[in-house]
């Protein structure tokens, strides 16, 4: 199985990922069995929770709207929900 470390790794090269937290959980595994690379990448999917959620400038726009509840609301769902990961995208800040 892949880890969160080894994704990083094996694709700095081509996506220049910077960790900001979380880094004790750099040997958490993906689950990969069978699964194509769409599958296992989710846009703040709350429906879909165990994907890598990647967050750009929409999905961060649309997250903003919440009140301050609500989201953190929905980031403890996607973390009890065991979400791998979370990729903050297109430069943008940790809200």
């Amino acid at each position: 199985m892949l880890t969160i470390q080894e994704l990083v790794q094996d694709n700095e090269e081509k996506i220049p990922l910077v960790w900001i937290a979380g880094k004790h959980a750099a040997a958490r595994a993906l689950a990969t069995s069978g699964a194509y690379g769409a599958e296992m990448v989710g846009h703040l999917n709350l429906i879909h929770p165990k994907r890598i959620q990647v967050f750009g400038t929409e999905e961060l726009a649309y997250y903003r709207r919440f009140d301050t509840r609500r989201r953190q609301h929905h980031l403890r769902d996607l973390i009890t929900d065991g979400v791998p990961a979370i990729i903050l995208a297109d430069g943008t800040d940790a809200p």
